[in-house]
């Protein structure tokens, strides 16, 4: 078990750079956008859009 303790060496984690974390907060926010545009295409075929879009889109045509 000696010899085991000499090899393993605990994991050293580094602090994310200024990069890394504007990489991971985009992917974070990228997923947030296509979670609730999709929640939002269910609602709207499962009852219709809402009044005031549906006259918004009718105005705009």
């Amino acid at each position: 078990m000696r010899a085991f303790d000499n090899l393993y060496e605990e994991p050293a984690f580094e602090a994310p750079s200024a990069k890394e974390q504007s990489v991971v907060y985009a992917a974070l926010g990228t997923v947030a956008v296509a979670v609730a545009s999709t929640v939002a295409a269910i609602q709207m075929n499962a009852h219709g859009a809402p009044s005031w879009l549906s006259a918004a889109l009718a105005s705009s045509h």
